[in-house]
Order: C-alpha cells, then structure tokens, then sequence
C-alpha cells in the first residue's frame, strides 16, 4: 500500500514539472482596441493596437504570425488581410508590412505592444472581428496561440459594451493548478518521510 501511494505520489510530481518546463507553451492575455476613427462600414480601413504578455517566453526570439476570422470569400486580398504597422513603437515601413514579425522579449519588459490594419470585407456587414496570434519559435513549432475580439456591440445588447475583452487563459489556470498539486503532494511526501523517521527512530 506505502508503495502504491509513492508511485502515485511520484507520478503527479513528474506530471506537474512537466506542466511548469511547458510554461512557454501556454497562453497569455491578449489586449486589442480599436483605433479612434474605427468604422464598421463595409471595405472601410481599420487601424487597432495592443499587447500581447511574453512573460513566459523571455529572450527568445519569435515569430508572430496575426490573422483574423473575417469571412472574404472570392473578394481576398493582400490589402484586406492584417499587418503589423508598429511594434514597441518602432514603425514598420509600408514596403514592409506584413502579417507576420519577427520579436524577442526582453527580460526587464516582456510585452509586445504594436499596431495593425486591415480591411472589412466589402460584400459583408460584420460586426464584430476576432484577431489572433500564433507564436512560433525558431525552428517554427508554434508555442501557442492568444487572441482578442473587437465587437460593436450589436450581438451583446445589454451586456457590458466594452469594445474589447481579454479572453481567459486556460493554459495559465491549468499552471497554476499544477503547481498547487506540486505543493499539496510534496508537503504529504514530507510529512510522510518525517513520520517514518520518528517511527524508525532515524
């Protein structure tokens, strides 16, 4: 029986170390609002700015791909899809822009703040767009995935009208979860060990 609870005692250890080494791979909170002259007209420009929390990926250099859940169709184009304009306040030459950039988070302030545009679709009235980032390493193995949502309202009458919301990080509760376990079972491991010692007279 002392065995069993040892092995089961080792086994949540293991598993809640290997949830801490994966901490890079979970999710972080993405902020995004829209720019002052924000219009829901079809084909209009936006411009929206934001931050993402690298906390878990320090000096690490990354590549940050945006995209959006806008429904195109045939209508697709370079010009409708979103581009980085700024990050950390650096602007991005138009010649340059593009979906995707290249960023390491630097240990005194991991955040990625930036700017992006793009084009509402045309033949569609949307109201509301979902953004995401998708975080890749080096080798392009993708960390994880963050998004945010810039709704106008429409589909939440009566519910809170914040233009933006921060989307809960399940990856971060889970963490944290682990971590608890982690401390919940060393202390009984302890406990068990100091027992054992005063029963053997060690």
């Amino acid at each position: 029986m002392k065995t069993k609870s040892y092995l089961i005692m080792i086994a949540a250890v293991m598993l809640s170390c290997c949830c801490l080494s994966a901490q890079c791979e979970g999710g972080s909170e993405a902020v995004i609002i829209p720019g002052e002259e924000w219009s829901w007209s079809r084909g209009a420009y936006n411009t929206f700015s934001g931050k993402i929390g690298l906390e878990d990926c320090k000096d690490r250099e990354l590549t940050i791909c945006i995209s959006t859940d806008l429904p195109y169709g045939d209508e697709s184009d370079e010009q409708s899809l979103p581009v980085f304009t700024s990050v950390n306040g650096k602007r991005i030459v138009m010649t340059k822009q593009s979906d995707t950039v290249h960023f390491t988070p630097d240990s005194d302030n991991p955040i990625m703040s930036f700017t992006a545009s793009f084009r509402l679709p045309e033949k569609q009235h949307i109201s509301s767009v979902s953004v995401t980032f998708r975080i890749s390493d080096t080798d392009g193995k993708e960390l994880k995935t963050v998004s945010g949502r810039i709704d106008s309202g429409e589909e939440t009458s009566g519910q809170s009208e914040t233009p933006f919301y921060i989307p809960a990080d399940i990856n971060l509760i889970t963490l944290v979860l682990a971590g608890a376990a982690l401390t919940v079972w060393l202390a009984a491991l302890i406990r068990h060990i100091r027992r054992k010692k005063k029963q053997t007279g060690v």
